[in-house]
């Protein structure tokens, strides 16, 4: 399994929350890990 590569705890929850969003390198590897295209993850 891919992991993604180490980001604070407050930076996941800010991508959840909708606070802030990760740049497009960040967007891939999130689709790579989790098998979702980055539409379906990224709701807010």
């Amino acid at each position: 399994m891919q992991e993604l590569p180490r980001i604070s705890k407050a930076t996941l929850q800010n991508y959840e929350a909708g606070y802030t969003v990760p740049d497009i390198l960040m967007s891939r590897k999130m689709e790579e890990v989790y098998a979702f295209l980055a539409d379906f993850i990224f709701l807010a």
